[in-house]
């Protein structure tokens, strides 16, 4: 199993079911058009989720985040996609779910992945975008590279490299050591 490599910075990869909505893009997330495919007359409540790169700062290795680049193997994520979707919609009985998910590198404060989910009551709308935000997660095929850069002009200077570091979700079904080393092209050991 290869990792999606872009063709184009354009790409974006969808799959949609009765009220479910994922995808997969390279472009920035739009934040109004997600919403709008969630919006329903049923609907009491539309909770919105955007999570952004945030800066992590290591002072002992004297690095910072620079930007995060997010990797997925996009028929298995999509399918997970939708079934985090679907557990949510029978759960929380929900009018409508969205989640996007950005791949590609994604700079300090932008966007990386968005859960809408539109309600007849807020509670539940509350819960199944918290449900389906961990289930995303915990479950989905994507992986997320920390690109490091030093804080420290001298230690750039002096030819030191930064550092990069792929994460794989805990539980999906190619995220363990063994596959991700094998995606990567490396070992298993050391992680």
């Amino acid at each position: 199993m290869d990792a999606v490599s872009p063709p184009s910075t354009e790409m974006t990869l969808s799959h949609s079911e009765d009220c479910i909505h994922v995808s997969l893009t390279y472009s920035p997330l739009d934040i109004s058009r997600t919403i709008d495919l969630v919006r329903s007359p049923s609907a009491g409540a539309i909770v919105l989720f955007a999570g952004t790169t945030r800066e992590d700062r290591d002072e002992v290795n004297d690095t910072r985040t620079a930007a995060l680049t997010y990797s997925a193997y996009a028929p298995l994520a999509l399918r997970s996609l939708i079934e985090i979707g679907h557990r949510c919609q029978k759960k929380y009985n929900l009018t409508g779910l969205a989640i996007v998910h950005r791949l590609g590198r994604v700079l300090l404060e932008e966007e990386s992945i968005l859960v809408v989910v539109s309600a007849p009551h807020r509670k539940e709308a509350f819960q199944a975008g918290e449900e389906a935000l961990e289930g995303c997660k915990a479950k989905v095929e994507i992986w997320k590279k920390d690109e490091m850069v030093f804080m420290n002009r001298d230690n750039a200077e002096n030819g030191q490299r930064s550092k990069e570091e792929w994460k794989a979700n805990d539980t999906s079904v190619v995220g363990s050591n063994k596959q991700r080393a094998t995606l990567q092209g490396g070992s298993d050991k050391g992680d």
